[in-house]
């Protein structure tokens, strides 16, 4: 501002640019997370052409070598469970493209005959990525799974070595709950695995990791034979995208 061609004042606009870099962290973000999928999903594709072709001409013992040779296959080797394996296996090279070590703890045990169901898939696939993504590059995340072969019961334990569960763990159980220390892009949390097991007459305990992050622990009971395991998982993963 000039006054008789002397300068008596400025003036100077601010703007609070902090939501909008907040917005283009988290557009970079997607966008990095959408090119991870897009070349996950094309070495897959590749992978399962070699085991076609391998398995087309008969070369079952190549086949095998192979599939051994992929990672998290040979460690989840004490899940015999044909659908909990390849779930733990799917996990695990995700999580390792992630620079995140996912593996399979001591002492794990599920036999090929464990009857399983859509609801322990659930809530293991929901309690992995939430702690991979809680832990992020350079985490360790252990997972045990141990089958009650009498009772058809399975016991999930999900270590990290991420920043832990803050606050009351009451709290974390609600709707929006997680570990992980980005809620607005990580939604998911524990609210629906809680669902789970509640409605399965199972337990969920909340601790403090020996790896110095969180720690999930899961006991859920058999399904029982006049439940449908398949209506109620579907109706969680819809609670699911709910909140996401």
């Amino acid at each position: 501002m000039r006054r008789d061609g002397r300068v008596v004042g400025r003036m100077v606009s601010l703007r609070d640019r902090t939501e909008l870099d907040r917005a283009l962290a988290r557009l970079q973000a997607e966008q990095a997370e959408a090119e991870l999928l897009r070349i996950e999903a094309h070495e897959f594709e590749n992978r399962m052409h070699l085991v076609s072709g391998l398995i087309e001409l008969e070369e079952y013992d190549e086949a095998r070598t192979y599939l051994e040779g992929v990672p998290g296959v040979r460690q989840a080797a004490s899940i015999e469970a044909p659908m909990l394996a390849a779930l733990v296996s799917a996990h695990i090279g995700t999580a390792a493209r992630a620079h995140v070590t996912l593996s399979v703890a001591p002492g794990s045990l599920v036999p090929a005959g464990w009857p399983g169901d859509d609801d322990a898939l659930l809530v293991i696939a929901n309690l992995l990525n939430n702690a991979v993504e809680a832990t992020g590059f350079g985490g360790v995340v252990e997972l045990l799974l141990v089958a009650d072969t009498d009772t058809g019961a399975l016991r999930i334990v999900v270590d990290d070595d991420g920043p832990g569960f803050d606050g009351d763990p009451d709290a974390l159980l609600r709707r929006d709950a997680t570990s992980k220390t980005d809620t607005a892009r990580h939604g998911i949390g524990l609210a629906s695995v809680d669902r789970v097991v509640r409605r399965r007459g199972g337990t969920l305990v909340l601790g403090a990791s020996e790896l110095g992050g969180a720690k999930v622990e899961v006991t859920l009971p058999a399904a029982r034979a006049d439940a449908a395991p398949r209506e109620h998982a579907a109706q969680d993963r819809a609670d699911e995208r709910s909140v996401t």
